[in-house]
């Protein structure tokens, strides 16, 4: 199974989830094929890595059930969002101008609203009379000015690259608070 080591959540199929019960049964019966079996995870011992696995088979008219201990191992790899934040990728600039405070204050809202939806910061740079700040996912920052209307913001796009054919832009979001 694949681990990844910054968040230390494991690779099920194509997608990395959190580490629960559920993702760790669908990620060992996932890794085994066993034709005409059904597996189950009966328990997972993370201090030594043992997975206790029910098989219920039907093997030539056959049916039978037995449990096996299986060692699991990890290998340790970036799931793509720790990826993106380790390497400084972004999709979004917010340019905060204004006064201390009302700066400080949006920033501990935008921060709690990225961070609840997943989001990541990659950097924050000080400017003399605000804050730069490089947000990892554009969606979330678009979403949150949609629900707060009274942020009045201007917008630019910067062309960043081509993907599949398609021109991909970064957005830049200006907001002065006064």
């Amino acid at each position: 199974m694949t681990e990844c080591k910054e968040c230390k959540r494991i690779k099920v199929g194509r997608d990395y989830e959190d580490a629960d019960e559920g993702a760790l049964e669908r990620a060992i019966v996932g890794a085994l094929h066993i034709k005409d079996c059904k597996l189950y995870l009966v328990s997972f011992d993370r201090g030594r890595n043992i997975a206790l696995v029910k098989f219920d088979c039907d093997l030539g008219g056959q049916h039978g059930t037995f449990e096996k201990e299986i060692r699991v191992r990890f290998a340790k790899s970036l799931c793509m969002k720790c990826y993106r934040q380790k390497s400084g990728y972004y999709e979004a600039i917010i340019q905060i101008r204004g006064q201390k405070e009302r700066v400080e204050s949006f920033m501990s809202k935008i921060y709690r609203y990225n961070s609840r939806r997943g989001g990541f910061v990659s950097k924050m740079e000080e400017n003399g009379d605000g804050y730069d700040v490089y947000f990892g996912d554009k969606k979330i920052i678009g979403e949150f000015f949609e629900k707060n209307k009274r942020y009045r913001t201007k917008q630019s796009y910067e062309l960043y690259g081509i993907k599949k054919g398609k021109k991909v832009y970064r957005t830049i979001y200006f907001l002065r608070l006064e």
